[in-house]
Parts: structure tokens; C-alpha cells; sequence
């Protein structure tokens, strides 16, 4: 840019600037549609990270000089392994300090860790027994938890007493709000919350207490206890409660195990669903991101179908997607004709599934009356109707994991232009494992696949496969990019996107512009201040020496302030005194003429 500018300069002539302007329009043009688009136009962090830093910007307050990481991006620390946040960021959080490690065990090489549940969790939400939580689940699982929390837990065993919870509570409660784990066992002994047998564990941190020994072995005995390291015989006493160790027992007690029924579950909310999240899933597919030669795929969730809330950010090829064609039927949960290889079928009710499809628009609802009409069932991997009874309810058609059938609907569509698909189902819990929506993947008509939505933890991804019919292409990962899926009061809804895999810690970071990481450290005004005091002295340099060969000074320094858009150069501390330095010795020498 900064050469493109000298050359303008230097040369005065109308009829050469306007050819010249002219040919720097067509080349870029030009390089965008022919050339390497796939690299200039593909996702990448830098937008990702602008726009979290443009959420953070106050206008006077700032995080504190070289604090932004640590600020910024504290609640996801709990799920970063400690070593590696030495690694990369200087950030010295162990474990001790993270509170997973007791600190008598500091230098020991005991492996100490906080258990999370995938569908406990989910319940703990459904039931309002947890707090709103926008961060990633295993993250919203290292929260402790306070006394009034375990208090309307405890509510699931010992319905309508709270006299004897509390007294209970008073009884092993000692210290600060948050509960330990051992004043826990202690409670559910006291309060025998699954009947009075038990048999005595030894545990190596609580040899010396016979109490908590007791307490102990009888929470290991009734299966509510969680361990704290793979060995099982640390109680971690003092450790204080996490959600994740009571996500983990309501797993263990309600799903993985009838120990409990969902009766027990309507002791503390009576008009929730057990394990039953409604709403609208939105796919949109964009062949053309406006003029640009690159597609884009956006997801959105809604809980009424007409008020929608996109999932994280958009995603962007670098270059234009041609799907294999195929026109076999479209599946609904799942994928080569009821195969879903690596058991990746949907749990759950689909209700209704939308497409829009250039001048095409078709609603199929999933009822009795269009079964053999709008929608069909086979036996997997087969073109043979399913003759065994279905669930079909007010929900709509129940999908079945692991599948029995395969659903199948009418593909008149052409996936080569803009499409959407929007889907109304009803799903047991938030899907922590792959789950296939709908795809373009029969095999009977001779074709390869083409392409799938699939749902992994949390995440939404489009695949689409090569010219072998092979998935090598998706958009959507496990990054700050991706959104989350959440639910509230039993309703399909999305947050802001979370970090949950270290292979994306590269994402906390900065924001990869200097003018941004200032305006989120010291504050807006401050750092408005700041650069515009030295775009002025800068741009008032080129204006008076237009004609004069210093002017490459200055067009230098316009680099630097150029180059600080991708990069936290000039908020460098040497840059910046060599900016000033450079500038202020050119702002103070006098002017003798050329021969200067």
C-alpha cells in the first residue's frame, strides 16, 4: 500500500493517476476470482479475534497493560491444561491454584482431576439446579458449588423437608459459603439419601478421621461418589464441590442407572421436561458470500421458528462449493440410508423439516397422515418399507438411536444454488457425540455422498465430501468461532462461542491489532488519544512535504501504522520509541533546502 501511495505521488499527471487507479481496481478483481482465493479468502482468526475485542472495549476503563489474555479469556482457563497456558502464554496457573489439586499433594505426581457428565449436566440446566452458564460445559462444570445450591439439589432425595436439609446442612457445614466435598458426604450420610447400607473404603487422604471414613464409604457405596484422580482412593476432602461432581451423580443415578425415576426430578420442578429440549435448528447456505467468489454456511436456533439467533460466527470457504450430485433421497437423522457409520444416528423427534431452495420452498411434517405421502421410513440400507409399529406423537417422529430405520424425503432440489433447511425436533439432551441431522448420502441411485449437518458436542458442522464421494471438507470446529447449543426452560437456544479444545489454543491471544489490544487495555478514550495524536503528526508530515524527497520518511512510518491493523506491532514498547524517536528527529531538524 505504502508503495502503490509513493508512487501516486510522485507522480502528478491526471491522466496516469486515473489509468492507474483504474488498473489496481482490475487486478484485484481480478486476483480475487482467478487467483489462489482459497487462501486469501478462507476463515481465519483475525476477524475472530477483532470482533472479541470489540466486545470488550470500554470507553475508560481498561483490563491493565499485558493483561488482556488473562482477563479476557479467564473463564476458560479451567479448561486448559495448566501446562500448557505456561507454554504459550507465560500464564502461571497450576492446579494447586486452580483449586483441583490439594495442596499437600502439590509435587506429587498424582494426576488430579474435577469429573464433568454430559446429560447430567443437561438436567442439573433443565431443572434450574445450576446457574446460566455461557461458557463451554465441561468449563460451566469446574463451578463450585455454594450451600443454597446443594440445598435444592438435595431436593431430588428428600422431597418437601427442607427442615431436615438444613439441619443437616448446619450439622456438617463449616467455613465459607462453598461446600467441600467432604461436608457433602458428610450431608448425604446424615441425611442416608439412598437407604442406611453401606461397606467401609479406605481412602489415603482420610485415614486419620473415622467420620469421614464413614462418610466416605458411604456415598463410594450408594454410587454417589465421583472421584477426584483414575485411582478411586483419594476423597479429596477439602476440595471444594464442583457442578461436574454432582452432574456426574445425577448421571449415575438417572440414566446410567434406574436408581432414580424422573418422579424425583418433579420434586424440584414439576412443570420441567425430563431431558426434552424443543426447537428449530436453521441451516442457510450461501453459494456466493455476496460478490465474493467464496460460499458461507450460517447456523441458527430458534425456540418458535421465527425469531432466530445465529450460532457463533459465520463460516466461509475460500473459494466456491460444487457438491457432488446426488439425487437419491434426503435423510433425516442420519446418513448412508439409515447407516450412519461410527453410530453417529439423531436421538430424539424431528416435528417438521423446512427447505427453501432457490424458487422451491416444501414443509414436511412428520405426521401420520403424510407417512407414504410426504416422508418415508425403510429398513436400513434398504428401499423396503419399515412394517413395524413407529412412535408418532404431538412431537413428531420418533428417531431412534441406535436406528432401526432410516427416514427418508423427496430430493427435487438442486444443492448447487442457495439453500435452507430449518428443522423442528425435539432431542433428549444437547448431543455430546456426533449426531447426523440430514444429509445428501443415499446410495441406491449410484451416486457418492454429498453432503451433512452433523451436531458434536454442542457444535454444528457442514460436511461435504470430494470427487470419491469422501468427507476431506466441513465448516465448523470446536474454536471460539463455532457457538455452543445450550438450552433454557426446555428450549432450544445458542451462546457465545466457548474455548473447549486445546488444538485451538492459538485463539487466546490478542487480537492481532494493535489499535484494539490498546483500546481493551487502557480504554477507549485513552487510546484514541493516543493514535490520533500520532496519525496527526504523521499525516501532517506528508501534507507539508508533498514535494519534497523526506517524504519517504514519512510513508515509511505509514507503514508502520498500516502493518499495526494485522499485527500488535506499534503497541510494542521498541516500536514505538523508534516511531517517536524517528518522528520527533524529523519534526525538529531545520529545513536547508535540497541540499539537506
Amino acid at each position: 500500500i505504502v508503495i502503490l501511495l509513493y508512487i501516486f505521488i510522485n507522480n502528478k499527471d491526471k491522466k496516469f493517476r486515473i489509468i492507474y487507479i483504474s488498473s489496481l481496481l482490475f487486478f484485484v478483481i481480478l486476483f480475487l476470482y482467478i487467483g489462489p482465493s482459497s487462501v486469501i479468502l478462507k476463515e481465519n482468526d483475525r476477524s475472530l479475534l477483532a470482533n472479541i475485542a470489540l466486545e470488550n472495549i470500554e470507553v475508560i476503563d481498561g483490563v491493565g497493560g499485558g493483561n488482556y489474555v488473562e482477563e479476557i479469556f479467564k473463564p476458560y482457563l479451567l479448561s486448559v491444561n495448566p501446562n500448557l497456558l505456561e507454554d504459550k502464554f507465560k500464564i502461571s496457573l497450576n492446579k494447586v491454584e486452580l483449586g483441583i489439586t490439594p495442596e499437600e499433594y502439590r509435587n506429587t505426581d498424582v494426576d488430579f482431576f474435577i469429573g464433568t457428565s454430559g446429560g447430567g449436566y443437561e438436567i442439573l440446566q433443565q431443572y434450574f439446579l445450576a446457574d446460566k452458564c455461557s461458557d463451554d460445559r465441561n468449563t460451566c462444570q469446574y463451578l463450585r458449588v455454594d450451600i443454597s445450591t446443594l440445598k435444592n439439589y438435595l431436593k431430588i432425595f428428600i422431597p418437601d423437608n427442607n427442615f431436615k436439609i438444613n439441619n443437616a446442612a448446619d450439622f456438617c457445614k463449616q467455613g465459607d459459603d462453598l461446600v467441600t466435598r467432604g461436608e457433602f458426604a458428610c450431608i448425604a450420610y446424615t441425611l442416608k439419601l439412598l437407604g442406611d447400607k453401606y461397606v467401609e473404603v479406605e481412602f489415603v487422604d482420610i485415614t486419620n478421621s473415622s467420620d469421614l471414613s464413614t462418610y466416605f464409604s458411604y456415598i463410594f457405596s450408594n454410587n454417589l461418589f465421583v472421584e477426584c484422580e483414575s485411582s478411586k482412593s483419594y476423597a479429596c476432602k477439602d476440595r471444594p464441590l464442583a457442578l461436574g461432581e454432582l452432574s456426574v451423580v445425577i448421571e449415575n443415578l438417572f440414566i446410567a442407572s434406574d436408581t432414580l425415576t424422573e418422579d424425583n426430578l418433579k420434586n424440584v420442578c414439576n412443570e420441567c421436561n425430563f431431558r426434552d429440549i424443543n426447537g428449530f435448528i436453521k441451516i442457510k447456505y450461501d453459494r456466493y458470500d455476496y460478490f465474493l467468489p467464496r460460499s458461507k454456511v450460517e447456523f441458527y436456533t430458534s425456540s418458535n421458528g421465527t425469531e432466530w439467533k445465529l450460532v457463533g460466527y459465520p463460516h466461509y470457504t475460500g473459494e466456491v462449493i460444487n457438491f457432488i450430485k446426488n439425487v437419491g433421497k434426503l435423510e433425516v437423522g442420519g446418513f448412508v440410508d439409515g447407516q450412519s457409520f461410527g453410530n453417529t444416528w439423531t436421538e430424539g423427534y424431528v416435528k417438521s423439516v423446512e427447505i427453501i431452495n432457490d424458487d422451491k420452498y416444501k414443509k414436511i411434517n412428520f405426521n401420520k397422515e403424510n407417512l407414504n405421502q410426504e416422508y418415508y421410513i425403510y429398513k436400513v440400507n434398504s428401499l423396503i418399507p419399515y412394517d413395524r409399529q413407529v412412535n408418532i406423537s404431538e412431537k413428531g417422529l420418533e428417531l431412534l438411536r441406535p436406528n432401526k430405520y432410516w427416514v427418508a424425503i423427496e430430493n427435487d432440489y438442486n444443492f448447487q444454488k442457495d439453500f435452507e433447511i430449518i428443522i423442528e425436533l425435539t432431542i433428549p439432551e444437547i448431543p455430546w457425540e456426533t449426531q447426523t441431522l440430514i444429509s445428501n448420502t443415499s446410495s441406491f441411485s449410484g451416486d457418492h455422498q454429498s453432503w451433512r449437518v452433523d451436531i458434536d458436542d454442542g457444535r454444528l458442522f457442514f460436511k461435504w465430501t470430494n470427487d470419491n464421494g469422501e468427507y476431506v471438507y466441513q465448516l465448523g470446529d470446536f474454536s471460539l468461532r463455532s457457538g455452543v447449543l445450550t438450552q433454557r426452560n426446555g428450549e432450544l437456544f445458542n451462546e457465545k462461542p466457548p474455548l473447549a479444545n486445546t488444538s485451538f489454543l492459538s485463539q487466546l491471544t490478542t487480537a492481532h491489532n494493535g489499535y484494539l489490544t490498546l483500546f481493551v487495555e487502557y480504554g477507549l478514550l485513552f487510546g484514541l488519544t493516543f493514535y490520533l495524536s500520532v496519525f496527526y503528526l504523521t499525516l501532517r508530515g506528508i501534507r507539508q512535504r508533498l514535494d519534497k524527497k523526506e517524504i519517504l520518511l514519512y510513508l515509511i512510518l505509514m507503514f508502520v501504522l498500516i502493518h499495526n491493523v494485522t499485527n500488535d506491532l506499534f503497541y510494542s514498547p521498541d516500536i514505538v520509541i523508534l516511531f517517536y524517536l524517528t518522528l520527533g528527529f524529523k519534526e525538529s531538524r531545520v529545513d536547508l533546502g535540497d541540499s539537506l
